[in-house]
């Protein structure tokens, strides 16, 4: 029973050292029944944002489908689930490949704000689009609609905003996966 006793307390003292500088997913640790909900990856909450937002989307489909009175434009909602399962794909995405960018804390967490902003904000702002029936912002998906002066400045200004986040975030992105190449020595040839 003692060696039982001293081969689980080595285990466990050796699986605790190695998971001390990683980042472990959430919930219980298998070894130690620890809870390790305090130490979440943030790229794995980009994961977890990006999939709920095409759970979003596929909300927005669902009312689509069933045609409320309330909806002055159907292609206009159409255009908030679109976006919202294109967006949630690509927060999903990056939250993927993240830990992979050379950025800098700041920049890493600007990028995650302005990702994730962005794209809830385009969902959210393309679906009211849809429900309130306006269409300066939207030209295509709202030709023929129109609402109050009000609905369209709010939701003209919420998509610049949108634009310039977005924006603001696949820059971080490419400048992040920019790789910086070690010179390479030069060989003398005889």
């Amino acid at each position: 029973m003692r060696v039982v006793r001293n081969l689980r307390r080595l285990v466990v003292t050796r699986h605790r050292a190695y998971t001390r500088d990683r980042i472990v997913p959430a919930g219980l640790d298998w070894m130690t029944g620890t809870n390790t909900d305090a130490r979440v990856n943030p790229d794995d909450r980009l994961v977890f944002w990006g999939v709920f937002l095409f759970f979003l989307s596929l909300l927005t489909g669902l009312l689509l489908v069933s045609n409320p009175s309330f909806i002055a434009n159907p292609r206009g909602v159409l255009s908030g689930h679109l976006e919202g399962a294109m967006n949630g794909m690509f927060v999903t995405i990056v939250g993927l490949f993240f830990h992979r960018l050379n950025l800098s804390a700041l920049q890493a967490g600007i990028c995650r704000g302005a990702l994730i902003y962005s794209a809830f904000a385009n969902w959210l702002l393309t679906t009211l689009a849809g429900i309130l029936g306006t269409s300066e912002a939207t030209p295509i998906a709202g030709a023929g609609h129109h609402a109050t002066a009000g609905a369209e400045l709010v939701i003209l200004a919420g998509l610049v905003s949108v634009a310039l986040t977005m924006l603001v975030a696949v820059v971080l992105l490419l400048m992040g996966l920019r790789r910086k190449v070690a010179p390479s020595p030069i060989r003398e040839t005889v």
